[in-house]
This record gives structure tokens, sequence and C-alpha cells, in this order.
């Protein structure tokens, strides 16, 4: 009489087994993802406002609204992927503009005279990361600019 062995001491139907069970989880797995839509922003988070953009193509308010909330308590400005066109913004203290990814966020200064970002008086901790600074307007002013006060800080990151 001819007995198997167990199936952990089979080296060779293991494998087969184990293969079999991977791939079917793979498969699963897979199909998962695929029906789910990817998020296009952080979950909403304490201390984080997310920039929506202005319908009208001026993001000046929305982006100073965000700036000036966070500034409260301290805390992020978002911006998800694209140009976000402004006037001229107030940089305070305690808030930091961060963008999704350096290459696909653009803040975008729009005169043809005038800073980009003036900063209040005194902005401790003000800081600019993964976002790019431009000028659409060619203005010949400064892209951040520090007007009076000390600053204690002061952080551009790509």
């Amino acid at each position: 009489m001819k007995t198997q062995p167990p199936i952990a001491t089979d080296h060779h139907g293991w494998s087969r087994h184990g293969s079999l069970v991977l791939m079917t989880s793979l498969a699963a797995i897979s199909l998962v993802a695929a029906g789910r839509q990817p998020e296009a922003r952080p979950a909403a988070m304490a201390g984080w406002i997310v920039v929506e953009k202005s319908p009208t193509g001026d993001d000046t308010a929305n982006i100073q609204a965000a700036i000036d909330s966070v500034a409260r308590t301290g805390g992020v400005v978002f911006f998800p992927a694209g140009i976000y066109r402004h006037k001229g913004l107030t940089g305070r203290a305690n808030v930091h503009l961060k963008g999704v990814h350096v290459g696909s966020v653009k803040l975008d200064f729009t005169p043809k005279t005038g800073d980009g970002i003036t900063l209040a008086p005194h902005p401790d901790n003000f800081m600019v990361s993964s976002l790019t600074l431009t000028s659409s307007g060619r203005s010949t002013g400064w892209a951040i600019r520090a007007n009076a006060g000390s600053q204690r800080s002061l952080r551009i990151e790509r």
C-alpha cells in the first residue's frame, strides 16, 4: 500500500498550491482596486485646508481666505494639481503653502507690477513647498517679499 505524504512535506505539491493561491489573491486585489476611484486630495485633517479653484479664473480670494483661516491656529494650505492664478497674496505666520508636487502645482501671479506674496510683519514659520511660483504678467516684483518685522524660520523647499 502506497501512502501520500502530508501536503506540508510535499515540496512540489505545496509550490503549485501556493502559486495558485497567490495568483488568485492578486487577481482579487486587482479587481477591487480597479473599481475604486483614486483620491484626488488628502482627507480632511485638522489644520489643513484644501484650496478650491475659482470658476472665474482668479483664485486670489479662495487662496487668501485659506491662508487667513489657517493662520489662526497654524497649519497647511494644500493645493491639488493645477494652475492657481492670483493678483497678490499676504503670507502669514505659521502657514505652510503646500502643493501636491512641484511639477504639477503653479501659483501664477498675473499683474505686470507688484509682488506675488507679501509677508505680514513678523511672519514666523512661513513655509512654501512642493509648488512653483510663476508670473505670467512678467512682473518685475518679488515672488515673496518681506516688508517689515523679523522673519524667524522662513522656509522655501522644492
